[in-house]
């Protein structure tokens, strides 16, 4: 098929935004990756790019996404209006991501046996956007997704009802660590706020901001310095995430519009640094070295283009987030 590393980015646009991982897509895709890469001439770090960037664009837009989750809740925004913020700024970068992949494929052909599929599995993946999307309570929405994916499971045969719980427990354990890791930052950030640190830091930071458009600047600098740091965009968004809330309500900054900040451009630093998991993941899965898949890491070059962009002129305006 033509012009295939589209395809897989869209691919894992879509498996991002159900799984909620940018991580799971790209251990699930790149497998994938490496094998058309095999049957044509098309370049293994162009594909794995590709892969990167569609998982990037899904996690950072997907309601089950631990970075979306911690942005909406560090900001106190809701889901459904940092969703649309996200979406208005970072789809041009989308659009013009495909149109080089396309240019670069133009003319590359490759024979992908069909699999087959049964369209009611992706039910719960659907109903989890689409209440999402309606403003329902998050983790009413997460429990529910669960609760609809382990009776469609069970009445389809996939699995029995201890599979299902030890299916879940699985899921829960994968999680301990970030939720170890969150408890630890959240204790060790109200420390330095008692002792003043959080007060110094904002004043470093500000200092120099005279309007809104500084203070987005300011905050957008914060969680890219602090990615550059961590190598992990949640640990990111945890660690500058008050300090961000803290800038946005000084200076009158909608909770959506920090969160869609503070979300785009840890995404945008994750996916280019070459020590962050998932360029290593893709990198590893390939055989190649993470450095030769940044030159063709156009997405989230693009979204923090974009999202600098938009703080330039103000772009999305409420009245456009609100239609």
């Amino acid at each position: 098929q033509r012009q295939m590393c589209i395809r897989d980015s869209i691919i894992a646009c879509f498996i991002s935004l159900a799984m909620g991982t940018s991580v799971g897509t790209i251990v699930a895709l790149a497998p994938i990756g490496l094998g058309i890469g095999q049957q044509t001439d098309l370049s293994l770090p162009l594909l794995m790019a590709s892969i990167i960037g569609g998982a990037m664009f899904g996690d950072n837009l997907s309601f089950i996404s631990d970075t979306t989750i911690t942005a909406v809740r560090t900001q106190g925004a809701q889901m459904k209006d940092k969703f649309k913020v996200n979406f208005f700024i970072v789809l041009p970068a989308a659009i013009v991501t495909c149109i080089l992949l396309g240019v670069i494929t133009m003319g590359e052909t490759a024979v992908i046996a069909a699999s087959s599929y049964d369209w009611w599995k992706i039910i719960p993946y659907l109903f989890v956007i689409i209440f999402a999307l309606i403003g329902l309570n998050v983790y009413f929405v997460l429990a529910s997704g669960v609760g609809l994916a382990g009776i469609i499971g069970l009445i389809d045969g996939s699995y029995s009802f201890m599979t299902m719980i030890q299916a879940i427990g699985d899921g829960m354990v994968g999680m301990f660590e970030m939720s170890f890791l969150a408890i630890l930052i959240a204790g060790m950030v109200e420390v330095i706020k008692y002792n003043g640190g959080i007060d110094y830091l904002l004043y470093v930071s500000t200092r120099k901001i005279k309007s809104k458009r500084d203070a987005q600047f300011a905050m957008a600098g914060l969680v890219s310095l602090t990615d550059l740091s961590t190598a992990n965009n949640t640990i990111a968004i945890l660690i500058a995430g008050p300090l961000a809330k803290d800038i946005a309500t000084q200076y009158d900054i909608e909770p959506r519009k920090s969160a869609s900040i503070i979300d785009i451009f840890s995404c945008a630093v994750q996916g280019i640094i070459p020590y962050g998991a998932q360029l290593l993941v893709a990198a590893g899965v390939a055989g190649i070295s993470p450095v030769l898949i940044m030159q063709y890491a156009f997405y989230p070059i693009l979204i923090a283009v974009c999202g600098v962009i938009a703080i330039i002129i103000g772009y999305p305006s409420p009245k456009k987030v609100n239609a």
